[in-house]
């Protein structure tokens, strides 16, 4: 019964490798993400005038400060994934320290060190917790700015369909003067007409382009805020997950500490080592993915 104890206390509880997997992923997708706005904020702030004047607003209103927020989210994020492998590291030194030892000075490592890992696994359910509050809010935040783009794409694509008609319009009006009577295209006031039709097409056209590359760059913002909208209520669900796992995964461990004295009263120095080594292997998938993103 004692060894049963030590092992459901200290393995790695169910579903906890495929949260961290979850967690990894999301992490990923979030920083690159982060790197599609960064690098179209920082396109609009060293464009033209003209550009700058639609799009540097509304980043600045909506997309900054996301920014701002997903710097701290992903700092939350690497924080969690810091203290699991903290919590890991803590879980193969208690092994090392109690290795060779037994009766009394066995029973006071063993007590030290679960306390140390009841109170880091305590930590990550308080990191958990924290970055699912904060993600929270930077949901709502995401949606705004998501609202707010999707809004601009609207009446810039509206302002391109308007210059499109007009540049044909001009481009109407050109081909019916040079379609009529050759001795009606002769003449100052035919050259001066006609001049002036070009150069306003010529002005259209340029104000397509700029529509169009504004445009272009507000589909990049809306594209990287999809990928981290995407992301979000998954990172969220599985914050909360994370939270719950180590709430209970710090109970078991305060449970195993009490009943401590009665379990090693059961149990061999060498099911102890035994007791920890499977958890540690138990751990191992979790520590492998760990290290991917930190």
């Amino acid at each position: 019964m004692s060894v049963d104890q030590i092992r459901s206390a200290l393995s790695a509880p169910p579903g906890v490798s495929v949260q961290t997997t979850r967690l990894a992923d999301n992490l990923q997708s979030m920083n690159n993400a982060e790197t599609m706005l960064s690098q179209t904020v920082a396109t609009v702030r060293g464009a033209p005038g003209p550009v700058q004047q639609q799009l540097a607003p509304l980043l600045a209103q909506f997309v900054v400060p996301l920014l701002n927020m997903g710097q701290t989210a992903g700092q939350d994020l690497d924080l969690l994934a810091q203290r699991m492998s903290a919590f890991i590291a803590a879980l193969n030194q208690t092994a090392a320290q109690a290795q060779g030892q037994s009766g009394q000075p066995l029973t006071l490592v063993l007590s030290g060190h679960f306390n140390m890992l009841e109170i880091a696994a305590s930590a990550i359910q308080a990191a958990a917790l924290n970055a699912s509050q904060i993600l929270s809010n930077f949901q709502s935040t995401a949606n705004n700015a998501s609202a707010a783009l999707n809004t601009c794409k609207q009446q810039l694509e509206q302002q391109d369909a308007c210059l499109a008609q007009k540049a044909q319009a001009l481009k109407q009006q050109m081909h019916d003067m040079t379609s009529g009577n050759c001795c009606d295209q002769i003449g100052q006031a035919f050259q001066m007409a006609f001049g002036n039709l070009r150069q306003q097409l010529e002005q259209t056209s340029g104000q397509i382009q700029q529509a169009e590359y504004v445009l272009m760059l507000n589909n990049n913002a809306i594209d990287g805020l999809s990928q981290m909208v995407g992301r979000l209520g998954d990172i969220a669900s599985v914050s909360t997950s994370l939270q719950v796992t180590w709430r209970s995964m710090a109970d078991g461990i305060g449970a195993l500490q009490q009943d401590l004295q009665a379990v090693l009263a059961d149990t061999t120095p060498a099911e102890v080592q035994a007791d920890l080594a499977y958890a540690i292997s138990d751990w191992q998938a979790v520590a492998a993915t760990l290290a991917k993103v930190l």
